[in-house]
């Protein structure tokens, strides 16, 4: 009914709605949809699933410069009071996320750079097996291994989401069981 859909539309623009996965094509104009359509934030793919650390920090470098040519569609999310200060700005928060963790370079101490950097989620495996554990698409599920631990504690340590996407389901049900925040 008529009032049913006014009651859903505030509703909605009173939620916070966070995309859990945006990938770039045409950003600028993404955000402006994303800000008509109520999107509080959004987990941007800020690197394809397969760059390493250099093309990653490149990567990273280009969406600094796009959050400031659309500061006034977009900011960076650095804490969850981000997301609140975004709604009531009518604008989305950006948040930054690797699809994989091709781009630490098997290097723990690569997590600190890039939370510096802004990223604040990061997948573990995309489907394929890699030095933290095994992706969904392997045909064994040997879990993390134990740079994987270490990786889920770090992460854990620095406040870095692990996204569970495309993981195995050992690698994924390990990763819960060893992260305490």
């Amino acid at each position: 009914t008529k009032s049913e859909e006014e009651r859903a539309l505030v509703i909605h623009r009173e939620a916070i709605v966070i995309d859990g996965l945006a990938c770039p094509r045409s950003t600028g104009e993404a955000l402006g949809r994303m800000v008509r359509g109520g999107i509080s934030a959004a987990n941007w793919t800020v690197v394809h699933p397969f760059h390493g650390l250099s093309q990653a920090v490149d990567g990273i470098a280009d969406w600094h410069l796009l959050l400031e040519e659309n500061r006034d569609k977009t900011s960076l999310v650095t804490a969850a009071k981000d997301i609140l200060d975004m709604k009531t700005q009518n604008k989305v928060g950006t948040i930054f996320g690797f699809q994989d963790s091709k781009p630490l370079d098997d290097k723990i101490a690569n997590l600190g750079i890039f939370k510096m950097l802004g990223v604040k989620v990061i997948q573990l495996t995309y489907s394929d097996r890699n030095a933290i554990g095994d992706g969904v698409s392997e045909k064994t599920d040997n879990g993390l291994s134990r740079f994987g631990e270490r990786v889920v504690q770090e992460m854990n340590k620095l406040g870095i989401l692990i996204d569970l996407s495309h993981c195995g389901r050992k690698t994924a049900m390990e990763a819960i069981e060893l992260s305490r925040d």
